[in-house]
């Protein structure tokens, strides 16, 4: 990959993109799908369905929310590492936005997914400490996965944190532009629209 920054992808300039995916995974995927337990075993998720509110609303409704939490969260985490560790966002700053966007809305709709197919908190916080950390680890959160071996670069497509740390590596660290991560974008989308399908179609108002 061509590049026009002479910063070498290390140390804060990393570590902070890597550490706010990893924050993103446990607390939207954490609240979310914990905030949907309580509410169906509350019974307040069969109050609002009874509403004139619609199925569909309810859960765009907790997508959206889900999404708000971790965008405002990621703007925080990548303003602090600006202004405490020195991070260069330079002119990426927007395209990093709208790709964090992207991949929120990827996370938001696993959290819903997650809260619908399990049904105790304890195995849902179990569940989800273990998938952040496959998720993080396999998607270069943790180190670069340039040095990696091949296997381990190809294993990372399969996963939303792969795509979204390589377009934050492309944005970055080298200035490219939005046509360079416009592939990220179509992948973050496409994770978005499985899990959101996946949440609609286990998704249950009552507890069993």
């Amino acid at each position: 990959m061509g590049g026009k920054h002479n910063e070498i992808p290390a140390g804060f300039s990393r570590s902070v993109p890597g550490t706010t995916i990893m924050f993103l995974l446990f607390t939207v995927l954490m609240y979310g799908g914990i905030n949907l337990l309580q509410e169906r075993r509350l019974g307040q998720l069969e109050r609002i369905y009874f509403s004139p509110a619609t199925l569909s609303s309810i859960i765009g409704g907790k997508w959206l929310s889900r999404i708000i939490i971790g965008i405002f969260q990621t703007i925080l985490l990548f303003i602090m590492g600006r202004f405490l560790f020195g991070v260069n966002l330079g002119r990426a700053f927007p395209l990093v936005l709208l790709l964090s966007l992207f991949f929120c809305a990827t996370i938001a709709g696993m959290s819903i997914l997650f809260g619908c197919v399990i049904k105790k908190v304890e195995i849902l916080i179990v569940f989800n400490i273990l998938v952040a950390n496959i998720m993080a680890a396999l998607g270069g959160c943790w180190w670069p996965l340039e040095l990696a071996p091949q296997g381990l670069r190809t294993a990372a497509l399969f996963f939303p944190t792969g795509w979204i740390m390589d377009a934050y590596i492309k944005l970055i660290f080298f200035g490219e532009g939005l046509e360079v991560v416009l592939l990220n974008i179509v992948a973050l989308a496409g994770f978005t629209l499985l899990f959101l399908f996946l949440a609609v179609k286990f998704f249950k108002v009552r507890k069993n």
